[in-house]
């Protein structure tokens, strides 16, 4: 079951694969293990294990039954092991693919430095931390740090024509969006990007929405926000700037570092 299992987990992206991959491991031994069952002595019978069993078939005591037998086992097993092994090293592999997403140095390809002392103000619902003591006031500092870089690192992507950068600090819906807005950029030749000026945030906690996903963090932000369109020679031609009010989604998932997942309603945010 854990070596089935792993070998379909381990390509998942989502919450959501993981889970269908791990009812889908279970189905399959379900329906195997009657084949298995021919081949693998009941527990506690007397040839339960490998040293009786093989002792046995050494004295002759089961013929050529238990010789035909026990190369059955010993296939059994051998196949058991290569399974085994192939699990762990595309598990392995795939985690790897998932996990070690995030560029070196991330932060320090940003175009624009970000001032850490203009942080806007910041309140954090009860509900979060609940859920994790660590993300209080002071603590949240970090995610909204983590936001804002983010939002520039997604600019950045879309004027660079950069995917691998957006999928390091973006996930699920807000990816499939970005990389939408991408190939928009690659067709007209021109960029539209989205500066924020963040001057207030509530950390809130959003319970699984839209693709099944675990708890995410909602941060209901409002300031003023910045739209550019650039053009293929990195030339602002076109610039607006209106007050917004929005709320970012964020989530560790996967691995370390909270990407933005979603940009959703405010009106979907839970009350304080």
């Amino acid at each position: 079951v854990g070596v089935v299992c792993v070998l379909l987990m381990a390509p998942q992206s989502t919450e959501f694969g993981t889970k269908v991959a791990l009812l889908s491991g279970l189905s399959i031994m379900t329906a195997v293990r009657p084949f298995l069952e021919r081949f693998i002595p009941s527990a506690g019978a007397d040839d339960d294990r490998l040293r009786v069993f093989s002792r046995r078939v050494l004295r002759g005591d089961e013929g050529q039954a238990g010789s035909a037998l026990l190369t059955r086992r010993t296939v059994s097993v051998s196949v058991v092991v290569a399974l085994t092994m192939a699990a762990l090293s595309f598990g392995a592999r795939s985690a790897e693919g998932i996990l070690a997403g995030e560029p070196e140095n991330l932060v320090g390809r940003l175009a624009e430095r970000l001032d850490p002392a203009t942080f806007p103000s910041i309140t954090v619902d009860r509900a979060v931390t609940d859920w994790n003591h660590e993300i209080d006031v002071a603590g949240a500092r970090q995610n909204v740090l983590t936001l804002a870089e983010n939002l520039a690192l997604e600019n950045q992507a879309l004027v660079q024509r950069d995917d691998a950068l957006l999928t390091a600090v973006s996930h699920g819906d807000r990816l499939e969006s970005l990389r939408s807005r991408l190939a928009d950029a690659k067709k007209s030749g021109r960029t539209v990007i989205h500066k924020y000026r963040i001057d207030t945030v509530r950390v809130t906690l959003l319970v699984p929405f839209g693709r099944q996903d675990g708890l995410s963090l909602g941060m209901v932000s409002r300031g003023t926000v910045t739209t550019e369109t650039v053009d293929a020679s990195g030339k602002t031609v076109a610039s607006t700037a209106v007050p917004f009010e929005t709320m970012w989604a964020m989530r560790r998932a996967t691995g370390a570092r909270w990407l933005t997942v979603a940009e959703l309603p405010v009106s979907d945010a839970p009350s304080p």
